[in-house]
């Protein structure tokens, strides 16, 4: 009787076929389970990817995270320390070095590694990126299922479901239905899901160098939705709108479009307003401002973005040698300041800021009349308050704002004593056959500022009264324009104030109500008083600078 099993252990391996040399290499190995008997422990699979690839590695494993939490994940060690810090998902690490192959291999040839996930980068060969190559080379030896993109990865980890679950086409286990998956299948995936991102860097002006730029976001899986290319004297910038994974961080992005040989990157959340194109978007301010020109600062810091805007009542020194800065004039005096020092404004950005004020000038010179009782204003740092003719049913609101407002402020609005007004007072100031007040009233309908035009017979008398917490921000300065405008739709010509002569945010808004103002000094009492536009004029200090 032949013993067929001494001639199967000596056959030649060169003449054998690839099953039989398989076998014969796995000949000597331990095994583990029993003839006919089902392998029962936890399926082992490998996570690698190549430097530009691991971006997309942890947002598959994030989308996949509840049935990756099922296997036995073997990484090397900077992916492993990826996946912890990203994901907090705990790997099995893989030798690295000299000796990592050869200890990968032993694993490989006792069967313990199920599959492999192997993102590699298909553009570009990176020398330090040795790891996840001999991984590969060793999927390929020993016939363990590789995967090297997204699409693959998932019919791999599909094909790895435990035995026993319903098996669907292409081999693929259905999902089970039990309360786990179901929660699971509820949970948001990353897959699908894109954060908005400006992105802004210098790019050299060489044909093809925004291509390789575009190859270098296009490999971490960012896609660009929108160019705009500013000229500056150093160069090109580049200004993007980019969708990302969301567990791609600034620093990665700005990792990302240096490798792409860019220079200087600025990466900045974005949300979906930043979806509109930039004409649309000028379009848009500009219709704004015509509706209410007040809005000017906000409609600045919207179109510059990321730009702090601070008035000044005269421009600063070195403004026009420094590029972070701009300054632009208010057409009312004084002007806005715009800083920002992370990325400098271009001549383009700044060609679009003084045609918004030359806008905001056209739409003051034409003197609109006040409609509505009651409007909306948005300030400057977003803050959003109800402007409306004053009642007499603001009484306990005006007595609230006065004894919330400090010593020094009703001291500068009355002049004399710091104590609250008598309610018969304050009464009087709201009854509208004494002249024109209006209030300003925040989102949970506090009154936060009050304004009072009491005429006589050729003259009126404006005061402003301003909380506190709202000082600052040109809430006044909004008050006392709409009050001139009541008073040269009434035909007058002059308003007067009486101030301190140290109240230096008085003295700037009566600069900007009307065409000129004259000073009368009494002690420590200033008499302003504002000469107004006569009705239907309009004076040349006004008018936009291209006329």
């Amino acid at each position: 009787m032949t013993d067929t099993t001494a001639e199967t252990a000596t056959a030649d391996p060169a003449t054998a076929g690839p099953a039989t040399e398989r076998d014969a290499r796995l000949a000597h190995l331990p095994q583990r389970f029993g003839p006919g008997e089902q392998p029962d422990r936890v399926r082992a699979l490998v996570l690698t990817a190549e430097g530009p690839r691991r971006s997309d590695l942890v947002a598959w494993a994030s989308a996949h995270r509840q049935r990756l939490a099922g296997l036995r994940l073997l990484a090397p060690p900077g992916v492993g320390a990826l996946l912890q810090e990203k994901l907090g998902m705990v790997t099995e690490t893989l030798r690295s070095g000299t000796v990592g192959p050869t200890a990968t291999a032993g694993l490989a040839a006792a069967g313990v590694i199920d599959g492999v996930v192997a993102f590699s980068d298909p553009l570009e060969l990176r020398p330090g990126d040795t790891t996840t190559r001999a991984l590969m080379r060793l999927a390929v030896f020993w016939d363990i299922p590789i995967a090297g993109n997204r699409a693959t990865a998932d019919l791999l980890l599909a094909s790895l479901t435990p035995t026993g679950a319903p098996v669907g086409l292409l081999g693929a286990p259905h999902l089970a239905t039990d309360a786990a998956t179901a929660a699971a299948a509820d949970e948001p995936h990353t897959r699908g899901t894109i954060r908005l991102w400006h992105v802004r860097a210098t790019v050299d002006d060489v044909p093809g160098r925004l291509a390789i730029l575009a190859a270098s976001l296009a490999r971490r899986s960012v896609n660009i939705l929108s160019v705009q290319v500013h000229l500056t004297p150093d160069g090109p910038v580049d200004e993007l709108l980019v969708a990302a994974s969301p567990v791609l961080s600034a620093s990665d992005l700005a990792a990302a479009v240096t490798d792409g040989g860019a220079r200087m990157p600025r990466v900045q959340p974005a949300d979906a307003h930043a979806l509109v194109d930039p004409p649309t978007r000028s379009l848009a301010l500009a219709a704004r401002l015509l509706r209410n020109p007040d809005d000017l600062p906000t409609a600045l810091a919207e179109l510059l973005g990321g730009a702090q805007i601070a008035w000044r009542p005269e421009e600063p020194g070195g403004v026009a040698d420094d590029a972070t800065q701009l300054w632009l004039d208010d057409p009312t005096g004084g002007g806005f300041l715009a800083s920002r020092p992370a990325a400098p404004f271009t001549p383009a950005e700044s060609a679009r800021a003084h045609a918004l004020v030359d806008v905001a000038v056209a739409a003051l010179s034409a003197a609109p009349q006040v409609a509505a009782e009651s409007w909306r204003m948005l300030l400057a740092d977003g803050a959003e308050v109800t402007i409306r003719r004053a009642t007499p049913d603001d009484l306990d609101a005006v007595v609230a704002l006065h004894a919330r407002c400090s010593l020094t402020s009703r001291l500068r609005r009355y002049l004399a004593g710091t104590n609250c007004p008598s309610h018969t007072v304050l009464a009087q100031l709201l009854h509208p056959g004494a002249g024109h007040s209006l209030v300003a009233e925040d989102a949970e309908g506090r009154v936060v500022a009050m304004a009072n035009l009491m005429w006589t017979d050729n003259a009126a008398e404006l005061a402003v009264l301003v909380e506190d917490g709202w000082q600052g921000r040109r809430l006044g300065t909004t008050l006392a324009r709409r009050l001139a405008t009541v008073a040269t739709e009434a035909g007058l010509t002059e308003v007067h104030s009486m101030v301190h002569a140290g109240n230096a945010a008085m003295i700037r808004i009566m600069s900007g109500i009307g065409r000129r103002l004259h000073r009368e000094y009494d002690g420590g009492t200033l008499t302003l008083i504002a000469q107004l536009d006569r009705r239907g004029e309009r004076h040349t200090q006004r008018l936009p600078s291209h006329m």
